[in-house]
């Protein structure tokens, strides 16, 4: 698991994640005919849903600035390009078809 705050320092499992791998340590030294497996089998089958809404996090702090930042400079250009108008000899070819 990488951590988010850190990339470079492993992220401690949760309970539901290390309960998966011994389950998954069990299950690999059973025979894949007995019973026993097969209980395993089912246990593994409703933790693994229970991990996919407990992976699912929140928007970090980080990436809300970034988008309100973003959100912002194209406010700012789009009132420069309101308040200051484009005269440039160039904007007049837009639109123009081009017969050849």
């Amino acid at each position: 698991m990488i951590n988010a705050k850190n990339p470079f320092k492993p992220k401690e499992p949760t309970d539901l994640e290390r309960e998966i791998a011994r389950l998954l340590e069990e299950l690999a030294a059973l025979p894949a005919d007995g019973e026993e497996y097969d209980r395993i089998s089912n246990q593994l089958k409703k933790l693994y849903p229970l991990k996919e809404t407990d992976s699912k996090k929140k928007v970090s702090g980080d990436v809300l600035v970034g988008a309100v930042a973003n959100l912002v400079g194209i406010g700012m250009i789009l009132q420069y390009e309101h308040v200051h108008i484009v005269t440039s000899k160039a904007l007049g070819f837009i639109g123009r078809k081009i017969t050849g």
